[in-house]
């Protein structure tokens, strides 16, 4: 919720007022001054007051600051305490937001220079552009600018600013952008409601390269209101965002591209995916068909029987002057192969150059329509004069459309199988539902009718049909398909479910958290996944590039052979030796030069594959992000994958990431011989018993849990947030006094602040805990110190072979947290981490992943592209600001995680699994991209020719169709080969070990420190059974 948009400032211009209710504050003189710091030191308040007596905070932020209400809230938050705007507030705020809509305008313009050379190189390491950063930058300062948003690949800005500050806005803003170094022309006004977007879904059947993919993108965008279109070769989808206001709809977006000759309608949901590749599969298999029942007979003619001599004496016998019986069947033959079969292809190709675009279309087009027209002229000339003796090769074009149909039936196939982890994950969703009707037996639903806050019944063995809460009953559940661990859950009442895992031995009753599964976790992956395999990766608007000009280039080197060949040739330069190899009789003169010229020009054009170039990196993406899912990481996208690739600086949070996230006590250490261990844990736990903070809880297990102490509750209890707590405690039958006492428990500060003195050997013994990465709390009984209690949040078993093995993979590994220096410390220690910022409030960790991309890597000499690992919630903002965000352990939060990559499950080693999934698949990209340039560059000069001198022999036409037809598959095939990625060892863990030795060194400790008494006790760490079956 923003409070204030961007101006400028000015001398009378007024402060903006907000009122925040504060709950939890016990006193004015801590927790008021506590709060009051904390709202002042928010980047654009002026002021801060805290009314005790209200519970409320008045805040004055500065003319033009940037300042939302979650920022305070979040201030208030950060020192624990809770904080809301008061209704006031949001009146304020909404008619303040209503004044500057009345005299705001946004205007777009459009942006040359931002691909130049200078920015290529950066753009694919960072995965944000320079150009883009800083005209935003730049303009974004300007004054009455209120927001500027760029984008790189439309090279279009959009700025929004307050007619009444900036007068001639064109010209100005035209400078400004001038000034960051780049040129701009004015495009349009952007209307009210343009920014809210719809999204429109549609399968595209017909298209056959990446020039096809370009020409639907250039045709739609071009329709009024559609601000971006998202075309995916291998998934036949197209995405097409609207603005909400616009005219055009779906009919108008089904019209222009079935105007370009392919056929489009309205996507089908996930789970038809696989009946829509089948579709495709099944139109070229019967296109297929149909080309070899006329090609294998005209093959058999041209290659077997012409060689058996009473055949070849029967097939050469003429039937009306020089056409033969051969030729009359050849003819007769290639005819419906051309026309018929090939009408798909002429079909694209003509509405191709409708719209300024050749494709494969038209290169296959025109590579068969000069075959079949020299020999139909031949034919003709056969005919008109009865010693005619033309050349002619009919066979060649219907084996040439044979090859082609018979390629783009493998590449169906082969693409079909790209989708296939999608395909298999939308299977896994249940298509009946079993609804509890009050006073009525069961009824089976399906799933589409499945409301929220609908009773549905889970039999054993069954498949959990939506996400919901348990409400009665026991169970456990197989959640392997969404976090890939075989482990069963246990559930019980209270307990979330998630849609399409398996329930096991017991009944349960949920109650739907979505509706028809269209919200589940299922649903929030399948999506996620087309999402991902939608978006390109930066490296395919080259390929891009290359497909939208490679057609106009084949044809000019088709050119350039003819008329290279036929100069050659005509001028005898070409020696008869070479006329004979080709089995072209030298005595007909130059009758036969135009034939060899129009044969290697034919053979340029048929060969000549731009599919490759455009399937190399979706294909890849597809299959990579597939890959991803299978293994638990959800990749959102090929930039994430791109960028991933060239990332040199990772950095993690501790809690909850590098640790389990469940703080137990450590140690007990008694100052006052008085008490005992048991004693002082008594008094801290019972006093703790009544509070929420995660240490007081923990205290409360151990005593429970590990001494079976009986508590009682206390009484008079003052809580003081970020200090301590205190109150009055009952005695018992493990406390040496008889009567009830009062204890505090707490940090230092708040020992020292109640005048109670820290011995040094205390206080030493205090900081020997603290540099083992504890946290430690002070226990006082009536206002004297008799004893700290440490906890520790146990490091993940596998955390230090993660980093050792990111380190050899040549990452720098840092480790940023809002715990103190001497913790976090001791944490990397053990991690084995070099470098470590402490003391970090979430948003500062933000700020210091902009000082990290700031700096230069020593070891590459370029700008660190950093990756942020947290939890995706408290990190959040560290993980937008990140090149590439990672959010561990986000469960269902699927969608809304601001994160580039997900992992569902909680094992670090998936960190591990998904830089080196990206390692893999942008080297596969680059592979696919090696195969079909290479392909392209040595198979068009041979097919010129150009190896002639060598090697005596030409490629024929249907052999260059061949080699094309199977380029693609070989790229298509190469993609499909990741699905053999077998994820790193990252050293195993065996949890049971783990916790024999940890209990072996306590026995140890224990007996060293027997010495000095029963003053220290220390303990083993707890383990839940949520621990266990994360990290097992």
């Amino acid at each position: 919720m923003t409070m204030a948009a961007r101006a400028p400032p000015t001398d009378n211009a007024p402060l903006l007022v907000v009122e925040l209710a504060v709950e939890g504050m016990m006193c004015m003189k801590n927790c008021g001054s506590t709060v009051q710091s904390a709202l002042r030191s928010v980047a654009g308040v002026a002021s801060a007051v805290v009314d005790f007596e209200r519970r409320s905070a008045r805040v004055e932020c500065e003319p033009g600051a940037r300042v939302t209400a979650d920022d305070l809230v979040d201030a208030v938050e950060c020192v624990g305490f809770g904080a809301a705007v008061k209704p006031s507030t949001l009146e304020q705020e909404g008619e303040q937001l209503k004044q500057q809509q009345a005299t705001a305008l946004t205007i777009e313009l459009l942006v040359e220079g931002m691909m130049c050379q200078k920015n290529c190189g950066s753009t694919a390491r960072r995965g944000r552009p320079p150009a883009r950063r800083a005209i935003e930058d730049h303009v974004g300062k300007a004054e009455g600018v209120l927001h500027c948003r760029v984008g790189l690949i439309s090279q279009k800005a959009e700025v929004a600013f307050d007619r009444d500050l900036v007068r001639d806005e064109q010209q100005q803003l035209r400078q400004l952008i001038q000034d960051a170094g780049y040129k701009a022309t004015f495009s349009h006004v952007v209307e009210p409601g343009d920014g809210d977007s719809l999204e429109l879904k549609f399968t595209v059947t017909g298209m056959s390269c990446a020039a096809c993919v370009g020409k639907i993108e250039s045709a739609v965008g071009k329709l009024p209101g559609v601000t971006k279109v998202l075309v995916n070769l291998p998934l036949n989808k197209a995405h097409v965002h609207l603005k909400q206001l616009a005219k055009t709809g779906p009919r108008d977006v089904l019209e222009c591209i079935n105007g370009l000759g392919y056929s489009a309608e309205v996507a089908l949901d996930t789970t038809d995916q696989n009946a829509l590749s089948k579709s495709e599969v099944e139109k070229w298999r019967k296109l297929l068909t149909t080309a070899m029942l006329f090609s294998l007979p005209a093959m058999l003619i041209h290659m077997v029987l012409m060689y058996i001599p009473p055949v070849e004496k029967v097939l050469m016998t003429p039937v009306f002057n020089s056409v033969s019986i051969k030729l009359l069947l050849l003819f007769l033959l290639a005819t419906p192969i051309q026309f018929g079969v090939g009408w798909r292809f002429y079909v694209a190709a003509w509405k191709g150059l409708q719209h300024g675009s050749m494709g494969m279309d038209f290169l296959v087009v025109a590579g068969t329509t000069m075959s079949y027209t020299y020999s139909f002229v031949s034919l003709v000339g056969s005919a008109v004069h009865e010693n005619y003796h033309g050349h002619h090769f009919f066979e060649s074009s219907a084996m040439l459309l044979t090859f082609v149909t018979l390629g783009k039936y493998m590449e169906s196939m082969a693409k079909g199988k790209t989708a296939d982890a999608l395909s298999e994950l939308a299977k896994l969703q249940p298509k009946k539902a079993l609804l509890i009707v009050e006073g009525k037996r069961d009824r089976e639903i399906p799933i589409e009718l499945v409301q929220r806050g609908d009773l549905l019944r889970i039999l054993p063995g069954a498949n959990i049909p939506t996400d919901g809460v348990v409400k009665s009953g026991s169970s456990s559940t197989d959640e392997s398909m969404l976090t890939g661990e075989s482990m069963p859950v246990a559930k019980k009442t209270g307990d979330y479910v998630f849609g399409s895992t398996v329930n096991q031995q017991g009944t349960l009753v949920i109650e739907s958290s979505c509706m028809g599964g269209e919200s589940s976790a299922l649903s929030q992956i399948c999506s996620l996944i087309e999402e991902a395999q939608l978006h390109k990766a930066p490296i395919q608007a080259y390929a891009d590039y290359l497909a939208s000009i490679f057609a106009p280039c084949v044809l000019g080197l088709a050119v350039l052979t003819f008329t290279t060949w036929l100069l050659l040739l005509s001028m005898d330069i070409i020696p008869a030796q070479w006329k004979l190899d080709l089995g072209v009789s030298v005595s007909t003169g130059h009758a036969d030069d135009f034939f060899l010229s129009i044969l290697f020009a034919i053979s340029v054009v048929v060969i000549a594959c731009p599919c490759a170039l455009g399937l190399a990196t979706p294909t890849a993406v597809m299959v990579g992000c597939g890959v991803g899912a299978k293994k638990g990481v959800l990749i959102k996208g090929g930039r994430a994958l791109e960028t991933a690739r060239y990332i040199d600086t990772i950095v993690f949070d501790k809690t909850g990431t590098l640790t389990v996230g469940h703080p137990s006590v450590r140690d007990v250490v008694v100052a006052d011989r008085a008490y005992t261990p048991r004693e002082l844990l008594y008094y801290g736990a019972s006093l703790e018993c009544v509070s929420e903070h995660v240490l007081g809880k923990a205290i409360v297990v151990t005593a429970t849990e590990h001494e079976k102490l009986e508590l009682q509750d206390p009484t008079d209890v003052h809580v003081v947030p970020g200090r301590g707590i205190e109150g009055t405690v009952a005695a018992s039958e493990v406390t040496s006094r008889t009567t009830a006492a009062n204890v505090m428990v707490g940090n230092s500060e708040y020992c020292e602040e109640k005048g109670i003195e820290i011995g040094e050997k205390i206080r030493a013994h205090m900081h020997e805990l603290e540099l083992e990465g504890k946290t430690v709390v002070v226990v006082c009984v009536e206002n004297k110190l008799v004893g700290v209690i440490a906890l520790a949040d146990a490091p993940r078993p596998e955390a230090a072979d993660v980093v050792k093995h990111l380190k050899s993979m040549g990452l720098d590994v840092w480790l940023i947290t809002g715990d103190n220096l001497r913790t976090a410390s001791a944490i990397a220690r053990q991690m084995g981490i070099n470098h470590v910022k402490a003391v970090a409030l979430p948003g500062e960790k933000a700020s210091q992943i902009k000082a990290l991309q700031s700096q230069v890597n020593p070891l590459t000499l370029k700008p660190r592209v950093v990756c942020m690992v947290g939890d995706g919630i408290n990190d959040a903002p560290a993980l937008a600001q990140s090149d590439i965000g990672m959010a561990i352990g986000a469960g269902t939060q699927i969608a809304k995680a601001e994160a580039d990559m997900v992992l569902v499950k909680s094992a670090l080693t998936d960190v591990v699994v998904a830089l080196d999934l990206a390692r893999v698949v942008f080297s596969r990209i680059k592979l696919n991209f090696f195969f079909s340039i290479v392909y392209n560059v040595v198979g068009i000069p041979l097919a010129a020719g150009m190896f002639f001198p060598l090697i005596h022999r030409m490629m024929p036409p249907a052999c260059a169709g061949l080699a094309m037809a199977f380029s693609s598959v070989s790229v298509v095939i190469s993609s499909l080969l990741l699905k053999r990625y077998q994820p790193p060892v990252v050293g195993e863990v065996d949890l049971k070990r783990q916790v024999k030795e940890d209990a072996k060194v306590i026995e140890l400790k224990n007996m060293v420190r027997q010495r000095l008494g029963p003053s220290h006790k220390t303990y083993a760490p707890l383990t839940n059974s949520d621990e266990v079956r994360h990290l097992m």
